[in-house]
């Protein structure tokens, strides 16, 4: 990497982002880190842990809390849909994100962020 750019950190965040999954599975937490600070030759991140006896406790927990903000119910939660030829399960949503809230989970495990309008 020569230069820190948007597009770079873009990349860079889902990589984190994927190299941390497996830590979040082991210990039953969920990392997060919203804000990525940058200039030409370094960036910053904070990173959160949420910590619980159930990972899909939390995600609930934040569903139930901000699904509303988004047109979408309670009962949304788990719900399975196809998008894209593939078949998505939601499992959490990040409302600071406006453009992806959703979080869901293809049927390999692999966890992706999409638009509300992709569900609807």
């Amino acid at each position: 990497m020569e230069r820190v750019t948007p597009k770079v950190l873009k990349q860079v965040r889902q990589d984190i982002k994927d190299a941390l999954a497996s830590v979040e599975d082991k210990h039953g937490i969920v990392f997060d880190f919203n804000n990525i600070s940058y200039g030409d030759d370094h960036f910053s991140l904070r990173l959160k842990a949420n910590v619980g006896s159930d990972v899909s406790e939390i995600a609930k927990k934040d569903w139930n809390k901000y699904a509303v903000l988004f047109g979408l119910t309670e009962d949304d939660f788990g719900a399975t849909f196809k998008y894209g030829g593939e078949t998505y399960k939601i499992v959490g949503i990040k409302p600071r994100s406006k453009k992806y809230p959703l979080i869901v989970e293809n049927e390999k495990g692999k966890k992706y962020k999409m638009p509300v309008d992709a569900f609807k």
